[in-house]
């Protein structure tokens, strides 16, 4: 990776392109720079990331956010729908993004929501045909490093080979998971492979963790290249622009250490893309007077251009850990603090070679299901989801007790996590004053409607199911934990209200949408409406929240997007 760029080098340079944000960003920047005729500056607010095992090793990756100096450290606002509750809000600050710092599920989405994308923005260049090249382009499939032969449960056919992002699925899979996918083969719902377009059924959840390591967009910065700066620990304050014609252009940004640093200004020549992410990017545009007047008049931030939908229709998705079960089994990550000797071996297999336990990601397994179509539910709410092969649920399964907390009791268990693929509920992302150094509002809406709350218990019940089906009690002990003697609709949507959280995937807050539409914030090629210069490519350009884990098809957005502009200056 280059070496940053000071505050002061960058000032007196300028680029043909900025790029915002070191997440999508990372990716934007490095495909750009493949072009020697083309000059472009990274700009990232937090700091290269440091080998901490919490963020490198998969199996730690659910405490990966724990690390303040790599992590924004937003809040939410009172959650209604989970009773007031504030949950944090953890958003990578590196290199890397907040891929530095999730929990290294790779899912692409289902065909139908790229084709619906396409659909509705009117640019076919969205359908899941034509982004399916990009996302082989990222990707790069590791054989686990166990060295266990995957090569009947995992067809990696659509799989990419040469990109920067190292794609694995179980590096070393365990009992459970696999008693549930020999279960999923003899019921017919077996997928060999979720991340081919068609997602339903039950198969091996890929993860960013090839080679038994994380991998994020940071991997496309490993060579430096000379035409590229990086600026790091640089909190862009606002966009600049050339309000002397009719149409406002983008000319560059300004940037500063903190609130009380001294303020840079640098210059791009040809575009500014904000790759801030779905809280960092609409935080940017309000500050810089893009966004809907009436709210930044009242903030007094000079009006560049109204377009009021910048920071609303946020959608997330929530995710509520259990149903768990005591097991049968010695060997669940448990065992990696209950037993010394244990420990130490696993942590000797991924010393050595990057395999065993650690090597995992917190879901060895996944399943994918949708609420039947005579479901009481669609009575009331409108079935929103792309299409049929779109699924309502997602229930990820591994050996272990994954949960915010630690077990009560000692012991080894399998664990289950829930999650609402489409929620109705959308919130928001709002400024509450015009200094660009303070936090935003976020709300979310989480479980914000009663149809999101019917489908959390509905995946509940699909997670029992799913080991009931199993037929595997000798394994399967007993339920574990509070919710085990929750039977009842009204008990599992009590114990969803209080118990679920985010999972950490917030969209659609600078939409896309059709070229000459009135609503949204960008046209299809992700240019800010009405303003030249300027793009966004990121997680907030989504009209609906994808059906699946969203980096990798934020990484797509990010390869198309670079595509789109590499062409258009070429």
């Amino acid at each position: 990776m280059s070496t940053p760029i000071t505050h002061e080098a960058a000032a007196q340079k300028e680029y043909d392109f900025i790029v915002v944000g070191a997440g999508a960003g990372a990716t934007v920047a490095a495909r750009l720079a493949e072009n020697p005729n083309f000059s472009v500056l990274l700009v990232e607010a937090g700091k290269i990331e440091q080998p901490i095992e919490h963020i490198i090793v998969p199996l730690l990756g659910i405490h990966a956010s724990s690390h303040p100096e790599f992590n924004w450290q937003y809040q939410l606002t009172p959650q209604q729908g989970l009773n007031d509750r504030i949950i944090p809000y953890p958003r990578g600050k590196a290199i890397g993004g907040t891929f530095q710092t999730n929990i290294l599920f790779a899912l692409r989405g289902p065909t139908s929501d790229w084709d619906r994308l396409a659909r509705d923005t009117g640019d076919e260049g969205w359908s899941w045909e034509n982004m399916l090249p990009f996302a082989k382009k990222l990707e790069r499939f590791v054989p686990p490093t166990s060295g266990w032969d995957y090569t009947q449960d995992f067809d990696t056919t659509s799989s990419g080979a040469d990109g920067p992002i190292r794609i694995a699925i179980a590096n070393q899979p365990t009992e459970g998971p696999k008693l549930i996918i020999e279960a999923a083969k003899k019921q017919g719902i077996f997928n060999t492979n979720v991340n081919d377009g068609e997602m339903m059924g039950v198969g091996w959840l890929p993860g960013t963790n090839g080679g038994g390591i994380r991998s994020t967009p940071a991997d496309y910065l490993a060579t430096p290249k000379s035409n590229l700066d990086i600026l790091t620990s640089a909190q862009v304050t606002k966009i600049l622009f050339d309000t002397t014609g009719d149409i406002p252009v983008a000319t560059g940004v300004e940037y500063a250490r903190d609130a009380s640093s001294p303020r840079f200004q640098v210059k791009a020549k040809k575009e500014v893309i904000i790759s801030g992410g779905s809280i960092g990017s609409p935080h940017i545009l309000l500050h810089s007077g893009i966004g809907d007047a009436a709210e930044l008049t009242k903030l007094g931030i000079p009006i560049v251009k109204d377009l009021p939908d910048v920071g609303k229709h946020m959608q997330d998705h929530h995710i509520l850990f259990g149903p768990h079960w005591r097991v049968n089994n010695k060997n669940t990550f448990d065992s990696l603090l209950q037993d010394q000797s244990f420990g130490q071996q696993e942590g000797e297999k991924f010393a050595t070679n990057k395999s065993g336990l650690l090597a995992n990601t917190l879901g060895q397994g996944v399943g994918f299901w949708r609420v039947p179509d005579d479901a009481s539910i669609w009575n009331e709410f409108k079935d929103i989801s792309a299409g049929q092969n779109a699924p309502h649920i997602e229930v990820l399964f591994t050996d272990g007790y994954v949960e915010g907390h630690p077990p009560t009791d000692p012991g080894n268990y399998f664990s289950c996590a829930t999650l609402t693929l489409t929620p109705h509920a959308r919130g928001s992302v709002t400024i509450t004053s015009n200094d660009p150094f303070e936090f935003p509002a976020i709300n979310p809406n989480l479980v914000g409607t009663k149809h999101d709350l019917y489908i959390a218990r509905e995946a509940v019940k699909k997670a029992r199911d799913l080991i009931k089906n199993a037929g595997t009690k000798d394994y399967f002990i007993e339920e574990y934990g509070a919710l085990a003697q929750l039977k009842t609709d009204e008990e599992i949507e009590g114990h969803a209200k209080n118990n679920a959280v985010s999972c950490w995937h917030p969209t659609s807050t600078a939409v896309i949408s059709a070229k000459g539409s009135p609503n949204g914030v960008l046209d299809p090629d992700m240019k800010v409406k009405g303003v030249k210069g300027l793009r966004v490519i990121d997680a907030s350009v989504f009209p609906y929240i994808p059906a699946s884990h969203t980096q990798i098809p934020v990484l797509m957005v990010a390869e198309r997007g670079a595509h789109l502009i590499a062409t258009e200056h070429s």
